[in-house]
């Protein structure tokens, strides 16, 4: 038996087919809405930090409560452990700009109030 395609409704065999007659379907079909009902809905894992930032395999040893709480939270736990390590050096590096910050404003103020009031 010949293999058969399905075109709206009419069976035709592969020896019908006729790549002129499929070109003209579809120009006759642009600008028309696709129908995407039959599609299933698309499920995105949840990701964390971006993939693009080379990663280096490393052994570390946890406590078994920490390594517990970030399991506990299902798949995805290495990621999230990398992203609450991420902030806690973020917040390292924090107060050395925050208090070089202070002394720029503070060196300013200082400027300022020495031009409204000279001694």
């Amino acid at each position: 038996m010949p293999s058969t395609s399905q075109t709206k409704g009419v069976r035709t065999s592969a020896a019908e087919l006729d790549p002129h007659a499929d070109l003209e379907l579809l120009r006759r079909l642009k600008g028309r809405p696709l129908d995407t009902s039959d599609i299933p809905p698309v499920k995105f894992k949840r990701c964390g930090v971006s993939h693009r930032i080379p990663k280096q395999l490393v052994t570390l040893r946890l406590d078994q409560a920490v390594l517990t709480h970030f399991r506990s939270a299902g798949a995805g736990y290495q990621t999230r452990i990398n992203e609450v390590l991420r902030a806690s050096v973020h917040r390292a590096a924090r107060p050395r700009k925050l208090r070089d910050r202070h002394r720029k404003i503070g060196q300013e103020l200082k400027q300022l109030a020495q031009q409204a009031w000279p001694e």
